[in-house]
């Protein structure tokens, strides 16, 4: 039966493991009355948690399984590994830090894979991992929407008294009126690698927004990103790059 249950699953398991639930009242009730399912979600992951510690669930593109736990778990340290594990750090921290926007719209655009998962795809030639863990960022090349709206001209970024950060930018946005679009605008510290600040809505004044700082910041260089959204649409425009300042 363990094995009967494992390929129905996608893949064959030892009996061993599988006894373990099989036998139990709960997987009889919920899996005999449900021989056709190809996933357990009506089996519940708590209580099948609870059933067998050799057991591991997780998600993929939407779909949940579960399978044996390893015994053993392989850790090579090739170079390769390494440096693209430098990469995949970077690009982890700079994507948790801008991860909301990355859920309410790359998300909208994104096939088969989450919003961050696509993110992670679009910025591996970005960003390049070394074997001692560290990472060189072409920041220029940092991407966080992926569409054909058009995007913005003549963009100016200016930091102002009290770290007050002016953007400022020219049609198609701005002036006019029959472009329903909102703008996400945001700022990536070089040191710290996340996002300090950003703006993600309909500007309150035409070709322009000001953008508040945080009072602490670092002498490193801060990176400044737009793109512009249309909800109604569900598209977006290229991601801008719009230079860098040094407080």
């Amino acid at each position: 039966m363990g094995v009967l249950w494992g390929r129905l699953l996608g893949r064959p398991h030892p009996i061993s493991i599988f006894d373990q639930v099989s036998q139990h009242p709960y997987f009889l009730n919920h899996f005999v009355s449900h021989p056709f399912m190809s996933t357990h979600q009506e089996l519940g992951k708590s209580q099948i948690r609870k059933l067998s510690g050799e057991l591991i669930f997780s998600s993929w593109k939407g779909v949940e399984y579960f399978r044996s736990r390893p015994q053993q778990v392989a850790n090579p340290r090739t170079p390769a590994q390494l440096r693209s594990r430098a990469r995949m750090k970077v690009l982890s921290q700079i994507g948790a830090s801008v991860k909301s926007l990355l859920i309410q719209h790359l998300q909208q655009v994104a096939q088969n894979m989450s919003g961050y998962n696509l993110f992670i795809g679009m910025n591996t030639k970005a960003v390049t991992g070394h074997s001692d863990g560290s990472a060189t960022i072409d920041w220029q090349r940092l991407r966080f929407s992926k569409g054909s709206l058009q995007p913005c001209r003549n963009t100016s970024i200016r930091l102002n008294q009290n770290n007050r950060l002016r953007i400022s930018w020219t049609a198609p946005i701005s002036g006019d009126d029959d472009f329903d679009h909102l703008l996400a605008i945001f700022v990536l510290d070089e040191e710290t690698k996340i996002c300090i600040a950003q703006h993600a809505s309909r500007p309150k004044q035409k070709g322009m927004v000001r953008l508040n700082l945080p009072a602490d910041l670092s002498q490193a260089p801060k990176h400044v990103y737009l793109y512009g959204y249309d909800l109604k649409l569900g598209k977006m425009s290229p991601t801008q790059y719009l230079g860098s300042f040094t407080p």
